[in-house]
């Protein structure tokens, strides 16, 4: 008995010895600073320049040290918190979010294309896709689709993507910004499903951090980009200074602007001229009228105006596209709502110019973008059910060349339908009168 508890005893003192020399963040854990070890493996390390040399594969991945699970002494973490908080490893996405094969397409061609037809006209589209997600021959197995997902399997959830495949097709848009979509995959498959016609086309995506949904934004377009899809990972404060949200907090909590993502173009016009342009396309928190939510939405919108910074000092025009979640203040949707946010106007004012809304060309009985079925009967009952959360700002010469503007409401809001709960914003814009 003696002798085994001598072997237990020296077999712990030569692991302590062990550590205390040369430990590895694979032996001793993700712990705090100890002066006594000849590297450490605390978030602090990497600083100090004092880190174990397995630190950034043991510490700095989900892969390693398991999901929903949260130490402070960790430079990032793999909990269900940190999307907000903005601290998930790099892996996180990939690693501990359901549906974990999502695939990005972020870099911009060596040579960028341009496969327009008429280089005289742009012509940007603005949709919101409604959950377009589909495993249809793809590697991750069941159907993937959370939150309130309509598509209960892979089948209905092709049709999804076919009717609204030949819808696009309609418009023959030239960039399109498209909301709610998993991942690259799907929008090849989207661009499949168009045939010869979507040979034109090339997808681009910018997998963001909405754990809770895993939804992204994409693009689909005839011109390539100049610049690699990018996401700003800026943490903002809120609420925000005249904040009208009414939300209250004895702190000062920060909020990540989960999706979106920004790009460059050189676009050429009929001429032979060119100019550049950034566009951003966004996908804000939703719930307009809750006041957390519109607090943490115009947050938000700071983060985006904030990454939009460089592209308005080097002179860009401007689009920035998405579903909002909000309303705009100076053009108001067809139920006549008034934001309680700042959102829409804090993007606006960016620039002097300001940055236009093209929603503002549409009639206001045909502003809307989006149709929710409040009481429940699975049919469209008009304007009650009609909100403009959907927007495209421009800047002011951009806005000055256009030639048309459509909420295109080419299907009606029913439940169970194949297309989708939002409608699209289409904008054209003449490029042949562009004065820059």
């Amino acid at each position: 008995m003696k002798n085994s508890l001598l072997v237990v005893f020296c077999g712990f003192l030569w692991v302590c010895l062990v550590c205390g020399q040369n430990p590895t963040c694979g032996s001793s854990g993700c712990i705090a600073y100890n002066s006594k070890n000849s590297c450490q493996c605390d978030s602090g390390c990497t600083n100090r320049k004092d880190c174990c040399s397995d630190y950034t594969t043991v510490c700095m991945r989900c892969g390693s040290v398991g999901c929903q699970t949260n130490n402070p002494n960790r430079g990032c973490q793999c909990n269900a918190e940190c999307s907000s908080k903005g601290n998930c490893c790099s892996d996180y996405q990939a690693t501990c979010v359901k549906g974990k094969n999502v695939l990005a397409c972020t870099k911009a061609p060596t040579t960028p294309g341009d496969r327009r037809a008429d280089k005289s006209v742009l012509r940007v589209m603005e949709y919101n896709l409604e959950w377009l997600f589909t495993n249809y021959s793809h590697s991750m197995g069941d159907m993937i689709c959370p939150g309130e997902c309509e598509w209960t399997n892979n089948s209905v959830a092709r049709d999804h993507l076919e009717t609204l495949a030949a819808y696009i097709l309609t418009f023959d848009p030239d960039i399109i910004v498209v909301v709610e979509v998993s991942d690259c995959w799907v929008l090849s498959e989207l661009i499949n499903q168009m045939g010869a016609a979507g040979q034109v086309y090339k997808p681009y995506l910018q997998i963001g951090i909405d754990t809770s949904t895993g939804q992204n934004v994409g693009l689909i377009t005839k011109i390539d980009p100049i610049e690699d899809l990018t996401r700003s990972s800026e943490m903002y404060g809120y609420p925000v200074s005249g904040s009208n949200c009414g939300y209250k907090t004895t702190s000062k909590p920060t909020t990540s602007c989960s999706k979106h993502y920004k790009t460059r173009f050189q676009i050429t016009t009929s001429n032979g001229e060119s100019f550049y342009l950034a566009l951003v396309g966004l996908h804000f928190i939703a719930y307009p009228t809750t006041s957390d939510r519109c607090s943490k939405r115009e947050a938000q919108a700071w983060i985006v105006r904030n990454y939009l910074s460089q592209a308005v000092t080097r002179g860009d025009q401007i689009i920035v596209a998405g579903d909002y979640n909000d309303f705009d203040d100076k053009n108001l949707g067809a139920d006549g709502e008034v934001p309680t946010s700042q959102v829409v106007k804090i993007l606006r004012e960016m620039t002097t110019p300001n940055l236009q809304n093209v929603n503002s060309w549409v009639p206001q009985a045909q502003r809307y973008s989006s149709w929710y079925d409040i009481n429940g009967n699975c049919k469209d009952d008009g304007v009650k059910e009609h909100s403009l959360i959907d927007h495209m700002l421009v800047s002011s010469i951009l806005f000055s060349t256009l030639s048309s503007v459509e909420a295109a409401h080419g299907y009606p809001g029913v439940c169970n339908s194949l297309y989708s709960d939002h409608y699209p914003i289409i904008a054209e814009f003449n490029l042949g009168s562009i004065s820059l």
